[in-house]
């Protein structure tokens, strides 16, 4: 293996797991006791916002999505060949279409209502 797949790798595996536990923690955490707090709650989405967490999670997603892109192709000698049929060409590109899907709804549908959300909780 040589370096420039290995931190490519690295890249992929370390920042699609920073990308799902977000998404995960934010899910499951953060949404339900900012709706706890009430009125309050959007104090806390307007310091995420600050903060960036709209544009840095979607960033570390792109860079994930580029980086298996990157691997696929490298690992199906350029898209070609019998190993995009076989089980694990076929499993790693359901999961590329899955987080191809997942992206773009973060990215039409989640930013933008909790864009809103946070200038209604401001006004």
């Amino acid at each position: 293996m040589d370096l420039l797949f290995m931190v490519w790798r690295a890249i992929h595996i370390l920042l699609g797991v920073f990308w799902v536990g977000a998404i995960f923690m934010i899910a499951g955490f953060v949404g339900p006791a900012i709706a706890d707090a009430g009125p309050d709650g959007a104090k806390v989405m307007a310091a995420l916002v600050k903060r960036r967490v709209l544009n840095i999670v979607p960033t570390f997603a792109a860079i994930t999505i580029v980086s298996g892109f990157w691997l696929y192709s490298r690992d199906s000698q350029g898209m070609q060949g019998p190993w995009l049929h076989s089980a694990m060409g076929m499993t790693i590109g359901a999961g590329a279409v899955l987080s191809l899907v997942a992206f773009v709804i973060g990215l039409t549908v989640m930013r933008p209502s909790t864009l809103r959300a946070v200038a209604l909780g401001q006004s």
